[in-house]
């Protein structure tokens, strides 16, 4: 889900869990640059006139609270953008709500306005990224924690007096954003539309990291006009978190014109595709507002 209004999210997320889908990524940005620098933004959607932005962790925890067994994670949270005390007590916050079904997903950023906008420094993202995931991990595990590192030094300080664990999920597609990723995460999530040797790449680059795909999470986005044939591909790489993009549900513009119940049939249809065990329903509705998802798929 990205791009559209925050009463949206927990109509789709009630309705994705109904249908048999397992996972609902919720992307972010903080603030969309209005006066834009030219050839930085590849279209990219947080610079589109129909984009509205919702704060991440008000709608996950509203989406937690609404289903019971959907797994929702960020997708991703832009981490550098906050003290890594502010993104381990919400990330502990979600998995609590959740009962188990948060994952954290992380990433850098690129947006460099939005660095801009609040004080923190861009050119040292990723050093502070590894940082941040560490500081998040202690302070997630229970109990004070003190930290000295490069970018981040506090005495003892405590987010929980209970253990609340929770996955850690990198994305990035660069090779240093993979090995990062299989170095110090549970799992990555890819971006859309990747060929099958690329996919292969990064899961190689993961077992050449870790030596093993054991307990490591490979979540890879279909490309928009995928078929049956690319899921069955994808499942003889060993890949068996396979997402569908919004792309493939609704256009840009269709995000904030078509009604909810509209986007429910739409992402009903893409479940009867993938042979999902709720897709055949027609009472799905929606409470209210329309939405848009990225939804990861287990494979039918």
């Amino acid at each position: 889900m990205f791009g559209h209004s925050a009463e949206q999210h927990v109509a789709i997320g009630v309705a994705a869990e109904q249908l048999g889908l397992s996972d609902l990524w919720i992307g972010e940005h903080i603030a969309a640059p209005v006066d834009q620098r030219e050839g930085l933004y590849h279209g990219a959607d947080i610079v589109r006139d129909d984009v509205e932005l919702s704060d991440i962790w008000t709608v996950c925890g509203a989406v937690l609270a609404a289903t019971t067994t959907l797994r929702v994670s960020p997708g991703v949270l832009i981490a550098p953008l906050r003290h890594p005390a502010s993104t381990a007590l919400a990330a502990v916050s979600a998995a609590r709500i959740g009962g188990g079904r948060f994952q954290l997903g992380v990433g850098a950023g690129w947006l460099e306005e939005e660095f801009e906008l609040i004080g923190m420094e861009f050119g040292n993202r990723f050093g502070r990224l590894s940082e941040i995931v560490e500081i998040v991990r202690l302070l997630a595990a229970g109990g004070p924690v003190s930290y000295s590192g490069r970018y981040y030094e506090f005495p003892a300080i405590r987010t929980t007096h209970e253990p609340a664990p929770f996955p850690i999920i990198f994305g990035g597609l660069s090779e240093p954003a993979v090995r990062r990723a299989a170095q110090l995460g549970d799992g990555w999530y890819g971006v859309p539309g990747l060929d099958l040797n690329r996919v292969a790449e990064v899961r190689d680059i993961v077992v050449e990291e870790r030596g093993t795909l054991d307990g490591y999470q490979l979540h890879v986005r279909l490309s928009p006009d995928f078929t049956l044939y690319d899921v069955d591909r994808l499942v003889e790489l060993g890949i068996d978190r396979i997402v569908v993009p919004w792309e493939s549900l609704w256009s840009s513009k269709e995000r904030r014109t078509l009604d909810a119940d509209a986007k429910i049939e739409r992402l009903q249809a893409v479940a009867e595709r993938l042979g999902l065990r709720g897709g055949a329903s027609s009472e799905l509705s929606a409470p209210g507002g329309d939405v848009a998802a990225d939804v990861g798929v287990g494979h039918p």
